[in-house]
């Protein structure tokens, strides 16, 4: 059964916390999931494993991550993966993702990226499933993919919390890495829109290339989350957004009891 629905970034600014925009935002998803009792977080991230074409899924037992942040603070973590789940996840979506598993003996850990990593370090259950998105144009498969997420983790005893890790438009500032774009302001104001609305019709009208001129690393994931939603009787709840230098960072969850900035 499906436990909690979270929509968490994963900027660097969640462990540096280098302003008061960082600190609250931070604030806001520890009380979203300081009681997560979940037996297993599922995450779907931008920056795990990327396949031509389709989403990944973890298949190692073990999963072990260690990222440096920007200020210098190093996250270690240590995992097992929810094996079953995992191949009920892909054997109801073979169309569009395969299992990637890293060999080396019953031992050998799949890497945990920084975009799984930073979601999981507010959780405390000891098992995960990764899997990695794919920046594929087919919106229909992604909102299926979404549909499908859903109708499994919907079943059995287990209680599940997915979380989708998304930052959202990259063109916030010409002093960022890709540069300026009035494209990015609009993004954001559409996802916020449409999480706070529980709507996601707007983001089926954006074309390809201003996606690709806000440089999102979110479309994708939240196109699949447009999917997940329509089959859920809960509902997104917005908890807080801000610019972190050049990038727009969203926290959204079903959790009804934390409050709200």
């Amino acid at each position: 059964m499906i436990d909690r629905i979270y929509l968490i970034p994963h900027g660097d600014e969640l462990v540096d916390l280098p302003d008061e925009q960082s600190r609250k935002m931070r604030r806001q998803i520890m009380d979203g999931t300081a009681d997560d009792c979940s037996d297993t977080v599922i995450v779907v991230t931008p920056h795990g494993l990327s396949l031509d074409g389709r989403f990944s899924i973890c298949g190692n037992k073990n999963l072990s991550g260690s990222y440096l942040t920007e200020g210098g603070k190093v996250m270690e973590m240590k995992l097992q993966n929810d094996s079953d789940l995992s191949n009920v996840i892909l054997n109801g979506n073979r169309k569009i993702m395969s299992k990637a598993t890293f060999s080396g003996g019953a031992q050998t850990a799949f890497p945990i990226d920084f975009g799984s990593l930073i979601p999981l370090s507010f959780f405390k259950s000891s098992k995960a499933v990764l899997i990695g998105q794919s920046r594929i144009w087919d919106v229909a498969g992604l909102y299926t993919l979404g549909e499908k997420l859903h109708d499994i983790l919907s079943t059995g005893s287990a209680k599940y919390s997915i979380v989708f890790s998304a930052d959202q438009a990259h063109t916030h500032s010409a002093e960022g890495p890709y540069g300026y774009s009035p494209k990015a302001e609009i993004y954001d104001q559409i996802i916020k829109k449409c999480v706070k609305s529980g709507n996601f019709s707007d983001l089926f009208t954006l074309d390809r290339s201003f996606v690709e001129e806000a440089k999102p690393d979110s479309f994708w994931i939240m196109i699949t989350l447009a999917g997940f939603m329509s089959r859920s009787e809960s509902k997104l709840i917005f908890k807080y957004y801000y610019v972190a230098k050049y990038f727009g960072m969203l926290y959204a969850d079903s959790h009804e009891t934390a409050q709200k900035i």
